[in-house]
């Protein structure tokens, strides 16, 4: 899920780059943002937690200006679509406004004329009651036209529809009217949108990958307790470094005090079985002699 809403936030903020030609130094710095921002956001609340007080607050002040960046530029391209799709269907209704005011004019001089014509045309079918219907017919022609341009119009197109009708829904529990919240929610859906999809990317990573509180008392646990056995006469090399040391060691540290690869420091450790305590500490194995020893 939090990938699905990484990619989703990067194809609207890149929408437009069709090539390597189209990417600019402002497209990597948005990339650079975007994926530090989901860092940040993911990394916050374990450096909280642990106390790293100076880190979280440079988290937290990334997270905010990183999602402020993002969730403008995604708002932006939101809103340059809807207002393409604005622009287009204010086109739509301002040619049919247009020719609807062309073809009611139109009717009202046929009117007129058709009016001239039978006042011509009372005394019968001289020159004058001739050239008022000529004229009569070319009006009627024209308003044919102008019908037939009409109805091969695309219908009236509402614009933003759908946030419309939802502000006269939520006019009905609003102290508002449908026209300021139809404003209020065009001005603040694409803000919205944006702000769903970088938080919901944050969210989902942290839940995803996890985070693990590291602390001294609950990651030390015990591997291996073997039962005690006789201690050995001679002084072992291992006993003695762990002894002179006072204190648990890795196995890489052992190699170093005894001088030898990791490998035989291991097969040193595994022949002492019983003298030896092994304990996990964090990614590490602690040694260190058995109680009796110490």
């Amino acid at each position: 899920m939090g990938g699905i809403f990484a990619l989703g936030t990067a194809y609207v903020l890149f929408a437009h780059v069709r090539g390597l030609a189209d990417i600019t130094t402002d497209h990597v710095m948005t990339g650079l943002v975007l994926v530090g921002t989901i860092a940040a956001g993911h990394m916050f609340w374990p450096a909280a937690r642990g106390g790293r007080v100076l880190a979280a607050l440079g988290l937290l002040a990334l997270f905010v200006s990183g999602t402020f960046i993002c969730v403008t530029g995604s708002a932006g391209r939101s809103a340059e679509v809807s207002q393409k799709k604005e622009a287009e269907a204010k086109k739509v209704n301002g040619g049919r406004e247009a020719t609807e005011a062309d073809l009611k004019k139109a009717k009202a001089e046929r009117d007129m004329l058709s009016t001239n014509a039978s006042q011509q045309c009372a005394s019968g079918p001289g020159p004058r009651c001739k050239g008022a219907r000529a004229l009569l017919e070319m009006a009627d022609s024209h308003i044919a036209i102008l019908q037939v341009r009409l109805d091969d119009m695309r219908p009236e197109q509402q614009v933003n529809g759908g946030l419309a009708h939802a502000a006269k829904v939520f006019a009905l529990a609003l102290p508002a009217q449908p026209q300021q919240i139809e404003l209020a929610l065009v001005l603040l859906w694409p803000f919205a949108k944006a702000m769903m999809l970088e938080v919901a990317t944050i969210v989902f990573l942290g839940l995803g990958l996890g985070h693990t509180t590291v602390s001294s008392s609950s990651t030390v646990k015990p591997v291996t307790v073997a039962a005690v056995s006789e201690p050995k006469t001679e002084v072992d090399p291992v006993i003695a470094a762990l002894k002179r040391v006072k204190r648990p060691v890795t196995n890489d540290e052992l190699a170093a005090i005894l001088g030898v690869t990791k490998g035989t420091a291991s097969r040193k450790v595994a022949a002492l079985n019983g003298v030896i305590r092994k304990e996990r500490v964090g990614r590490e194995v602690a040694i260190s002699l058995a109680n009796h020893l110490n």
